[in-house]
């Protein structure tokens, strides 16, 4: 609904005295000597990503879109600045009715350049590398989660990269997961995760996210779903895109025949393409890939996974 500028920020620059030193009129009550003056601003070299949501387009696709600009900021600021592989929010600005998120600026591109450059090399990440990178997703899924937030949209395209930091962004399409609220006698009343009890299912939601990572329940439609449960299989795509240096399905069904083999035999998949994992690996994958959510691996199990618990290393410099 618009586009992203990367800037450089401003600082006011302090008022000179006659004398030449700097001013300090940070205990001055009456600001109205400065009305008619210019303000001046001194170039820093930080620089910050601006995001640019334009009026018109949020007003003609709100309702109508799963992604919705007003709810990405509240999912911004609930979530806040307190983990190193989700991306918040600086500060917000309305110009001339257009929304302008402010947000930290990655220097390093996003996780599907990564993948790309992999492609192009015909092989994924080693093993303890594309831990190192899974790691930071898992911890910032995590994260989410803990403060009762499924993003449904994760991707490559999604994860930003500092460096050799990692960062979730987008929550456009970000949900609150509903939980039981134990302070109503209606059994169907829900509340938050702070103040609720037992997790509930999501009535659908209609299609949202890139089909080569949507779970094959989003892509249905049809049932009440499971918040977190989404955002681990669409976690365990992007793994196996890092492993393997392949892309993923073209879409959730078994008529495709990518999707058909990484969930019904993904070791032979692997065998035919030449890609030699760990029998931890495979299991890892196979179990986040499971088409029934009910079978599919919970994030306390990923976590707790032998092959997480192997050491990592950073890969080689990026950006």
């Amino acid at each position: 609904m618009g586009h992203v500028e990367i800037c450089y920020v401003l600082i006011r620059s302090p008022a000179d005295n006659d004398d030449g030193s700097l001013s300090d009129d940070s205990d001055s009550d009456d600001d109205s000597s400065m009305e008619d003056e210019d303000v001046v601003f001194i170039l820093t070299t930080q620089r910050v990503a601006v995001k640019v949501n334009y009026a018109r387009r949020m007003d003609r696709h709100r309702g109508r879109h799963a992604e919705d600009p007003l709810k990405e900021v509240s999912a911004m600021q609930l979530i806040g600045n307190d983990n190193p592989h989700v991306m918040g929010i600086i500060e917000t600005l309305f110009v001339g009715g257009d929304l302008n998120v402010v947000m930290p600026f990655a220097a390093s591109g996003d996780m599907f350049e990564l993948l790309q450059e992999a492609q192009e090399r015909g092989h994924g990440f080693p093993e303890d590398q594309a831990r190192y990178w899974f790691r930071q997703l898992m911890d910032g899924v995590r994260y989410l989660h803990q403060k009762g937030i499924c993003h449904r949209d994760l991707s490559p395209e999604n994860v930003m990269i500092d460096n050799d930091n990692s960062l979730i962004i987008d929550m456009g399409m970000a949900i609150r997961i509903p939980y039981a609220d134990p302070n109503n006698e209606n059994p169907s009343a829900v509340t938050g995760i702070l103040h609720g009890t037992e997790k509930r299912l999501i009535k659908p939601q209609g299609r949202c996210g890139k089909l080569p990572y949507m779970s094959p329940e989003i892509y249905q439609n049809l049932t009440p779903f499971d918040g977190s449960a989404v955002d681990i299989w669409t976690v365990g795509t992007i793994l196996f895109c890092i492993l393997t240096g392949n892309r993923s399905y073209s879409f959730p069904d078994a008529v495709d025949a990518q999707f058909y083999w990484m969930t019904h035999d993904l070791s032979r998949l692997l065998h035919d393409w030449g890609n030699k994992l760990s029998e931890e690996c495979v299991d890892l994958l196979e179990n986040m890939l499971q088409v029934d959510p009910r079978l599919r691996y919970s994030l306390e199990e990923v976590m707790s996974h032998p092959w997480f618990a192997h050491i990592d290393i950073t890969p080689p410099a990026v950006g």
